[in-house]
């Protein structure tokens, strides 16, 4: 019968703390934790709604593993690892907030490997089809391959500070229909409209740029949805409009 926790203090939630209580649907963190264990809230099925604090530094593999009723979580910028599936069997979630892409901002760069993916080639298999909506708060980089096949997604928003976005980095997002790339990136590497990092694009999709217009460190062919033609820009851009 119980649904809800609320943790006042401690630095850290251990491993296995909350594994398999299924019938909890709410829990409260407290500012001063700093570390969430491995497997913490794994099989907590029924929980729809957890806030993290921006205390916390480091997320356990396999943290949330099988929490299919959150529809979407904010990690904090604070945040500066997280583990290996940490997020997988997370089938409902539809929007995630994440302070870099992958396990951390310098190594496995790619957005299964916090549902499971062992390499990026895998992310069509972990990423849960029901997610549309990524925001990324934080980083200086997007990584070669860090969106590739991940067909579900409508919408990305790239934050202010990205300097750079790699090859494919979102090659074959195929339901993708907006993105917004801010004014502080300056290189998008593409040398051939095969490895742009739009490659396999719906044409009907629209990046809106925070630039006025394309900069030199751009690659020539760095908005090619295909081998026929370019996806559509909008320059000078402040965000994603809000429908």
């Amino acid at each position: 019968s119980l649904k809800t926790i609320v943790v006042t203090g401690g630095t850290s939630i251990a491993s296995y703390a909350f594994y398999n209580c299924s019938s909890l649907t709410s829990i409260n963190i407290p500012d001063g934790v700093t570390s969430i264990g491995n497997f913490t809230f794994n099989g907590c099925s029924g929980l729809t709604s957890i806030t993290i604090p921006s205390s916390v530094t480091r997320i356990g593999g396999y943290a949330f593993d099988g929490c299919s009723s959150l529809t979407s979580i904010t990690i904090p910028n604070s945040v500066t690892s997280m583990g290996s599936s940490a997020f997988s069997g997370c089938s409902g979630l539809t929007s995630i907030t994440i302070p870099f892409v992958g396990g951390s901002s310098s190594s496995n760069t790619y957005l299964g490997f916090i549902f499971g993916a062992s390499s990026y080639s895998s992310n069509s298999n972990y990423v849960p089809s029901s997610l549309k909506t990524v925001i990324v708060t934080g980083g200086t980089s997007i990584a070669s391959y860090a969106f590739y096949n991940c067909s579900s997604l409508t919408s990305i928003n790239i934050p202010d500070g990205v300097t750079s976005i790699g090859i494919n980095a979102f090659k074959n997002c195929t339901s993708m229909r907006r993105i917004y790339i801010p004014n502080s990136v300056t290189t998008i590497s593409a040398s051939s409209y095969s490895n742009s990092p739009f490659y396999g694009w719906n044409s009907t999709a629209i990046i809106y740029c925070g630039a006025s217009s394309k900069l030199s460190g751009w690659g020539a062919y760095w908005n090619y949805y295909s081998s026929s033609g370019i996806l559509s820009v909008v320059w000078g851009a402040s965000g994603l409009p809000e429908s």
